[in-house]
Protein backbone atom coordinates (compact mmCIF):
# COMPACT_ATOMS: atom_id res chain seq x y z
CA UNK A 1 0.00 0.00 0.00
CA UNK A 2 2.78 2.44 0.88
CA UNK A 3 4.33 2.23 -2.58
CA UNK A 4 0.95 3.01 -4.16
CA UNK A 5 0.67 6.25 -2.21
CA UNK A 6 4.26 7.10 -3.07
CA UNK A 7 3.51 6.47 -6.74
CA UNK A 8 0.51 8.82 -6.57
CA UNK A 9 2.57 11.68 -5.12
CA UNK A 10 5.41 11.10 -7.57
CA UNK A 11 2.95 11.24 -10.46
CA UNK A 12 1.50 14.52 -9.18
CA UNK A 13 5.01 16.01 -9.10
CA UNK A 14 5.66 14.80 -12.64
CA UNK A 15 2.40 16.37 -13.84
CA UNK A 16 3.23 19.70 -12.18
CA UNK A 17 6.46 19.77 -14.19
CA UNK A 18 4.69 18.65 -17.37
CA UNK A 19 2.11 21.45 -16.96
CA UNK A 20 4.93 23.99 -16.94
CA UNK A 21 4.15 25.28 -13.44
CA UNK A 22 7.09 23.62 -11.63
CA UNK A 23 10.68 22.59 -12.22
CA UNK A 24 12.54 19.54 -10.97
CA UNK A 25 15.33 20.27 -8.50
CA UNK A 26 18.78 18.87 -9.17
CA UNK A 27 18.50 16.97 -5.90
CA UNK A 28 15.86 16.77 -3.12
CA UNK A 29 16.28 19.28 -0.28
CA UNK A 30 14.89 19.76 3.21
CA UNK A 31 12.67 22.83 3.70
CA UNK A 32 10.98 24.51 6.65
CA UNK A 33 7.40 25.81 6.74
CA UNK A 34 8.53 29.07 5.08
CA UNK A 35 10.04 27.27 2.09
CA UNK A 36 13.64 27.93 3.13
CA UNK A 37 16.26 25.22 2.52
CA UNK A 38 17.40 23.94 5.92
CA UNK A 39 19.09 21.00 7.60
CA UNK A 40 17.03 17.89 8.33
CA UNK A 41 16.59 18.75 12.00
CA UNK A 42 14.89 22.06 11.14
CA UNK A 43 12.80 20.69 8.29
CA UNK A 44 9.04 20.37 8.01
CA UNK A 45 7.83 17.21 6.26
CA UNK A 46 9.65 15.11 3.67
CA UNK A 47 12.37 16.18 1.27
CA UNK A 48 11.22 18.51 -1.52
CA UNK A 49 11.92 17.46 -5.10
CA UNK A 50 10.33 20.27 -7.14
CA UNK A 51 10.11 24.06 -7.18
CA UNK A 52 6.61 25.35 -7.97
CA UNK A 53 7.43 28.36 -10.14
CA UNK A 54 3.87 29.37 -11.06
CA UNK A 55 1.69 28.89 -7.95
CA UNK A 56 -0.82 31.32 -9.47
CA UNK A 57 -1.60 28.62 -12.06
CA UNK A 58 -2.18 25.87 -9.48
CA UNK A 59 -5.66 25.25 -8.09
CA UNK A 60 -6.71 23.10 -5.15
CA UNK A 61 -10.27 22.43 -4.04
CA UNK A 62 -12.50 20.24 -1.90
CA UNK A 63 -16.19 20.48 -1.13
CA UNK A 64 -18.17 20.35 2.09
CA UNK A 65 -21.88 19.59 2.40
CA UNK A 66 -24.40 21.32 4.63
CA UNK A 67 -28.09 21.72 5.33
CA UNK A 68 -30.25 24.79 5.83
CA UNK A 69 -32.08 23.04 8.67
CA UNK A 70 -30.65 24.12 12.02
CA UNK A 71 -32.23 21.32 14.02
CA UNK A 72 -29.65 19.62 16.18
CA UNK A 73 -27.05 22.35 15.70
CA UNK A 74 -26.79 22.67 19.46
CA UNK A 75 -24.93 25.34 21.40
CA UNK A 76 -22.60 27.27 19.11
CA UNK A 77 -19.33 28.58 20.49
CA UNK A 78 -20.45 28.46 24.13
CA UNK A 79 -22.73 31.46 23.60
CA UNK A 80 -25.08 32.24 26.53
CA UNK A 81 -28.53 33.89 26.43
CA UNK A 82 -30.04 36.08 29.13
CA UNK A 83 -33.56 35.02 30.20
CA UNK A 84 -35.91 35.24 33.17
CA UNK A 85 -35.25 32.80 36.02
CA UNK A 86 -36.62 29.35 35.17
CA UNK A 87 -36.81 29.97 31.41
CA UNK A 88 -34.71 28.32 28.70
CA UNK A 89 -33.28 30.64 26.06
CA UNK A 90 -34.61 29.84 22.59
CA UNK A 91 -34.21 31.24 19.11
CA UNK A 92 -36.16 30.95 15.91
CA UNK A 93 -34.38 28.70 13.44
CA UNK A 94 -34.89 27.28 9.99
CA UNK A 95 -36.29 23.74 10.04
CA UNK A 96 -36.57 23.35 6.27
CA UNK A 97 -34.44 20.44 5.08
CA UNK A 98 -32.41 21.68 2.10
CA UNK A 99 -29.03 20.23 1.21
CA UNK A 100 -26.27 22.33 -0.33
CA UNK A 101 -22.59 22.00 -1.16
CA UNK A 102 -19.86 24.62 -0.82
CA UNK A 103 -16.63 24.44 -2.77
CA UNK A 104 -13.78 26.87 -2.31
CA UNK A 105 -11.16 27.04 -5.06
CA UNK A 106 -7.78 28.29 -3.84
CA UNK A 107 -4.53 29.07 -5.65
CA UNK A 108 -1.23 27.81 -4.27
CA UNK A 109 -0.34 31.46 -3.70
CA UNK A 110 -2.89 31.27 -0.87
CA UNK A 111 -5.38 33.56 -2.61
CA UNK A 112 -9.04 32.50 -3.02
CA UNK A 113 -9.98 31.90 -6.66
CA UNK A 114 -13.70 31.09 -6.73
CA UNK A 115 -16.57 30.40 -4.35
CA UNK A 116 -18.95 27.69 -5.60
CA UNK A 117 -22.41 27.07 -4.13
CA UNK A 118 -24.50 24.10 -5.28
CA UNK A 119 -28.14 24.07 -4.21
CA UNK A 120 -30.57 21.15 -4.24
CA UNK A 121 -33.33 21.68 -6.76
CA UNK A 122 -34.43 21.24 -10.35
CA UNK A 123 -35.43 24.87 -10.99
CA UNK A 124 -33.07 27.79 -10.28
CA UNK A 125 -34.42 30.53 -8.01
CA UNK A 126 -32.77 33.96 -8.42
CA UNK A 127 -33.73 35.09 -4.91
CA UNK A 128 -31.89 32.08 -3.48
CA UNK A 129 -28.83 32.63 -5.67
CA UNK A 130 -28.46 36.29 -4.73
CA UNK A 131 -29.75 36.08 -1.15
CA UNK A 132 -31.92 38.77 0.45
CA UNK A 133 -30.60 41.18 3.07
CA UNK A 134 -33.71 42.35 4.93
CA UNK A 135 -31.71 45.08 6.68
CA UNK A 136 -30.40 46.72 3.48
CA UNK A 137 -32.12 49.82 2.13
CA UNK A 138 -34.05 49.35 -1.07
CA UNK A 139 -32.99 51.54 -4.01
CA UNK A 140 -35.93 52.62 -6.16
CA UNK A 141 -39.15 50.70 -6.76
CA UNK A 142 -39.44 47.04 -7.74
CA UNK A 143 -41.09 48.18 -11.00
CA UNK A 144 -37.99 50.11 -12.11
CA UNK A 145 -36.19 48.62 -15.10
CA UNK A 146 -32.84 48.89 -13.30
CA UNK A 147 -34.18 47.73 -9.92
CA UNK A 148 -32.24 44.44 -9.86
CA UNK A 149 -29.02 46.08 -11.09
CA UNK A 150 -29.21 48.90 -8.53
CA UNK A 151 -29.95 46.55 -5.64
CA UNK A 152 -27.45 43.79 -6.40
CA UNK A 153 -24.00 43.67 -4.80
CA UNK A 154 -22.19 43.81 -1.50
CA UNK A 155 -24.18 45.67 1.16
CA UNK A 156 -27.31 45.86 -0.98
CA UNK A 157 -30.72 44.17 -0.96
CA UNK A 158 -29.47 41.23 -3.02
CA UNK A 159 -25.84 40.85 -1.84
CA UNK A 160 -24.96 37.73 -3.83
CA UNK A 161 -22.07 35.43 -3.02
CA UNK A 162 -18.39 36.14 -2.51
CA UNK A 163 -16.54 37.74 -5.43
CA UNK A 164 -12.81 37.04 -5.76
CA UNK A 165 -10.33 39.37 -7.48
CA UNK A 166 -7.52 37.61 -9.37
CA UNK A 167 -5.08 39.51 -11.58
CA UNK A 168 -7.50 42.41 -11.76
CA UNK A 169 -10.35 40.16 -12.92
CA UNK A 170 -13.55 39.68 -10.96
CA UNK A 171 -14.52 36.05 -10.40
CA UNK A 172 -18.15 36.05 -9.19
CA UNK A 173 -19.66 33.42 -6.95
CA UNK A 174 -20.56 30.41 -9.08
CA UNK A 175 -24.05 29.17 -8.16
CA UNK A 176 -25.40 25.95 -9.62
CA UNK A 177 -28.29 23.58 -9.03
CA UNK A 178 -28.43 19.80 -8.96
CA UNK A 179 -31.09 17.32 -7.91
CA UNK A 180 -29.31 16.37 -4.68
CA UNK A 181 -27.39 19.60 -4.16
CA UNK A 182 -24.09 17.77 -4.63
CA UNK A 183 -21.16 18.00 -7.04
CA UNK A 184 -21.52 16.53 -10.53
CA UNK A 185 -19.08 16.11 -13.40
CA UNK A 186 -21.07 18.66 -15.42
CA UNK A 187 -20.73 21.29 -12.69
CA UNK A 188 -17.01 20.64 -12.35
CA UNK A 189 -16.66 21.05 -16.12
CA UNK A 190 -18.60 24.32 -16.07
CA UNK A 191 -16.39 25.68 -13.26
CA UNK A 192 -13.31 25.23 -15.46
CA UNK A 193 -15.16 26.65 -18.47
CA UNK A 194 -16.16 29.74 -16.49
CA UNK A 195 -12.56 30.37 -15.39
CA UNK A 196 -11.42 29.98 -19.00
CA UNK A 197 -14.14 32.37 -20.19
CA UNK A 198 -13.03 34.98 -17.64
CA UNK A 199 -9.42 34.60 -18.80
CA UNK A 200 -8.07 34.11 -15.29
CA UNK A 201 -5.03 32.07 -16.33
CA UNK A 202 -2.25 33.30 -18.59
CA UNK A 203 -1.44 30.44 -20.96
CA UNK A 204 0.80 32.53 -23.23
CA UNK A 205 3.99 30.95 -21.86
CA UNK A 206 2.91 27.46 -22.89
CA UNK A 207 1.88 26.33 -19.41
CA UNK A 208 -1.59 25.14 -18.45
CA UNK A 209 -3.70 25.42 -15.27
CA UNK A 210 -2.99 22.64 -12.79
CA UNK A 211 -6.01 21.35 -10.84
CA UNK A 212 -5.44 19.04 -7.84
CA UNK A 213 -8.59 17.15 -6.84
CA UNK A 214 -9.60 14.32 -4.55
CA UNK A 215 -11.00 11.02 -5.79
CA UNK A 216 -14.73 11.88 -5.79
CA UNK A 217 -16.59 10.13 -8.61
CA UNK A 218 -17.41 13.39 -10.41
CA UNK A 219 -13.70 13.80 -11.22
CA UNK A 220 -13.53 10.62 -13.27
CA UNK A 221 -16.66 11.00 -15.40
CA UNK A 222 -16.74 12.01 -19.07
CA UNK A 223 -18.08 15.62 -18.99
CA UNK A 224 -15.17 16.86 -16.88
CA UNK A 225 -12.52 14.61 -18.45
CA UNK A 226 -13.54 15.54 -21.99
CA UNK A 227 -13.31 19.24 -21.19
CA UNK A 228 -9.88 19.24 -19.52
CA UNK A 229 -8.45 17.09 -22.33
CA UNK A 230 -9.77 19.31 -25.13
CA UNK A 231 -6.81 20.76 -27.04
CA UNK A 232 -8.54 24.15 -27.18
CA UNK A 233 -8.40 24.57 -23.40
CA UNK A 234 -6.16 21.95 -21.82
CA UNK A 235 -6.06 21.58 -18.04
CA UNK A 236 -3.69 19.36 -16.10
CA UNK A 237 -6.08 17.68 -13.68
CA UNK A 238 -4.57 15.35 -11.08
CA UNK A 239 -6.86 13.09 -9.10
CA UNK A 240 -5.91 11.73 -5.70
CA UNK A 241 -6.95 8.44 -4.09
CA UNK A 242 -10.48 7.46 -5.27
CA UNK A 243 -12.66 6.80 -2.24
CA UNK A 244 -16.08 6.17 -3.88
CA UNK A 245 -18.14 6.53 -0.70
CA UNK A 246 -21.27 6.06 -2.80
CA UNK A 247 -20.12 2.48 -3.51
CA UNK A 248 -19.18 1.59 0.05
CA UNK A 249 -22.29 -0.54 0.58
CA UNK A 250 -21.94 -2.50 -2.67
Amino acid sequence: MAQHFAQMYETIEEELVAAGVATLLDEPVWMNANGDIVEEGDACGCKVTIDITKPEMCVVADEVGGNTSQKGDGLVGGQLLMTKPGQVGQRKISTKDKHYTLLGLTLLTGRPLMCVVIMAGDKPKPEVETGIDIFADQIGASTDRDYIKNNTGKGRKFPGGTTCIINGKEVPCFVWWSTKGSMTSEILRDICAELDFLGVFDRSGGCMPFFLLDGHGSRIQLPFLEYVNNALHLWCACIGVPYSTDLSNH
